[in-house]
């Protein structure tokens, strides 16, 4: 619902350049699993896929997957805990743990520690 109601106030990419909401990043520098994630769903809302998934890759994928899981509760009414297996919750998981390590690699690689700490409150 967040970045539903952030796309609205969204004008002239305003969201871009404000700060983020993640409390990690603002303790550490770091970016978090989840960091771009609001991002990207409010430019895949915005219809931009590009930038929704420079931001985040899951962004788009997360929005899809929640409505297909209302649309299948809406026509089915059995529950759908059990659509997806345990095997396929780890496979995702795992998928997950990977792409935050590359973009956790990737943004110490291009960014220097001052930059880091900048982008905390221990400026």
């Amino acid at each position: 619902m967040i970045p539903f109601l952030l796309w609205l106030k969204n004008e002239n990419n305003s969201l871009e350049y404000e700060q983020s909401f993640c409390t990690i990043k603002l303790f550490t520098g770091l970016p978090c699993p989840t960091c771009g994630m609001t991002k990207s769903i409010v430019y895949f809302y915005d219809g931009n896929f590009k930038k929704s998934l420079d931001y985040h890759l899951f962004g788009p994928f997360l929005v899809i997957f929640c409505i297909f899981f209302i649309i299948k509760n809406i026509f089915y009414k059995k529950a759908t805990s059990t659509y997806l297996s345990y095997r396929n919750i780890n496979v995702l998981i795992i998928i997950f743990v990977i792409y935050y390590f590359f973009r956790l690699f990737i943004f110490i690689v291009e960014n220097s520690l001052f930059n880091i700490l900048q982008n905390s409150i221990w400026k």
